[in-house]
């Protein structure tokens, strides 16, 4: 049958939703040890994909996570006014995130630096960034979770939410940052993480609620529902602010890129050497880049790449360092 819109046949039973999320069932000790054991196996193999800058390893590592339940789990027990399971979800959250960072950290001081550099790895280099197309994606996400957990005919969606929403792999990250005190790479990472866990809350409520599961509480208690919710969305409008001026500075970044690349490959593409072109942001918020030559020596001269002409070519660049790699 159909009901407030939506087919009843589809829909799972509350007992059913509360069973995939909830921890605090007379099973819990198998629950809890599931979720440990699949935790930290999860932030093992993202932090060994991540410091081998494997892709494949990573998404293998989103699949197993178990991460996404006591934050569904949250949303769930915000929604159906239930605050046991939602302080619990909420510890179990909070302790899940600090192992997950422990992990990445250990891993940090076992392992060379060098193999997981900002500057050398596309798995850190992704995820030490968040802009404001991150908060977009992890919006429809976070929805399309919600979703998979009240709908029968939708419940196989929930791996490739686990992989689209990516939550371990930007603790391990931050873990791995933060061993090597890099605190602003490991604090972006964390931002990304954070980002995400607001927008499956944020959706999730939403989604919930036009799908009508609040009236499937037993409690009163509309005002707590919606104070959790008020608190969700002003969080995540304070993120959006750093948000957009990483997306900013990522654009200014990649104009500034292209014009260096074509500038200065002008002059050293026709001599036959490669040129790779790194962009930096200063505290004061000027561009700094080095242009990086590779090929066989001799190398020619290289004044007319400095000063005024690159002023001229690129205003955007405050400074460009050019280095010779043979």
């Amino acid at each position: 049958s159909v009901k407030n819109g939506h087919d009843e046949s589809v829909i799972q039973t509350v007992e059913a939703m509360e069973d995939s999320c909830y921890f605090l069932f007379p099973d819990y000790k198998t629950r809890l040890s599931k979720f440990w054991l699949l935790l930290i196996l999860a932030s093992i193999i993202a932090t060994a994909g991540v410091i081998g800058d494997a892709t494949a390893t990573v998404i293998g590592a989103m699949i197993v996570a178990p991460l996404m339940m006591p934050i569904q789990g949250l949303m769930m027990s915000t929604v159906l006014i239930n605050r046991n399971n939602f302080l619990f979800s909420l510890f179990m959250v909070v302790a899940g995130v600090g192992s997950t960072i422990f992990v990445g950290y250990l891993f940090g001081l076992i392992a060379n630096d060098n193999l997981f550099s900002k500057e050398n790895n596309s798995q850190v280099s992704a995820r030490i960034n968040p802009a404001l197309t991150d908060l977009v994606g992890a919006l429809a996400t976070g929805s399309v979770g919600a979703i998979a957990l009240i709908r029968k005919d939708i419940a196989g969606a929930l791996p490739g939410v686990a992989i689209s929403i990516s939550l371990v792999p930007p603790l391990c990250v931050c873990g791995l940052m933060f061993s090597v005190g890099d605190l602003d790479a490991g604090g972006g990472a964390l931002m990304l993480f954070i980002t995400n866990f607001l927008c499956i809350m944020v959706m999730g409520i939403i989604t919930m609620y036009a799908y009508r599961v609040h009236r499937l509480s037993r409690r009163e208690g509309a005002r707590y529902t919606v104070t959790a919710f008020l608190v969700c969305i002003i969080a995540l409008g304070l993120i959006a602010v750093p948000l957009a001026f990483t997306s900013l500075r990522l654009g200014d970044e990649a104009d500034a890129k292209e014009c260096l690349e074509e500038f200065v490959g002008k002059y050293f593409g026709d001599r036959g050497w490669r040129v790779q072109i790194v962009v930096t942001e200063t505290i004061g918020g000027l561009l700094n880049a080095t242009a990086s030559i590779v090929g066989p020596p001799p190398f020619p001269p290289y004044e007319d790449l400095t000063g005024e002409a690159v002023a001229e070519a690129c205003p955007m660049v405050d400074g460009l360092e050019v280095s010779f790699i043979p």
